[in-house]
């Protein structure tokens, strides 16, 4: 069993996202912008759940599923919803990707 980081000790405990399917590229074109894009973040740290960058900590989100994510170095952001809503302002058809889920 790992050792929950809040409680001191080792930090052996990472944030997971468990996806259908997966397409790693090393260059992506054209370039997606991410600063328009919704940002998740985990951080055990100071709190263990999945929080979106824009509601100020009101909701969990925990075991929410997306159409399409995408990460850019070590953060993860939201491209496309689960409903079918696109939240970029680049769309991209997702031929590659069924649903994602944290």
């Amino acid at each position: 069993m790992k050792q929950k980081p809040l409680y001191g000790g080792v930090h052996d405990v990472s944030g997971w996202v468990r996806c259908d399917e997966v397409m790693l590229r090393k260059d992506f074109y054209p370039i997606l912008p991410v600063d328009n894009l919704e940002k998740l973040y985990y951080n055990p740290l100071r709190d263990p759940h999945w929080r979106r960058e824009s509601d100020n900590n009101e909701f969990i989100w925990d075991n929410s599923e997306y159409d399409t994510l995408i990460t850019h170095g070590k953060q993860v952001y939201v491209l496309e919803e689960r409903n079918g809503n696109f939240d970029g302002i680049y769309e991209i058809e997702p031929k590659y990707t069924e649903s994602f889920g944290i």
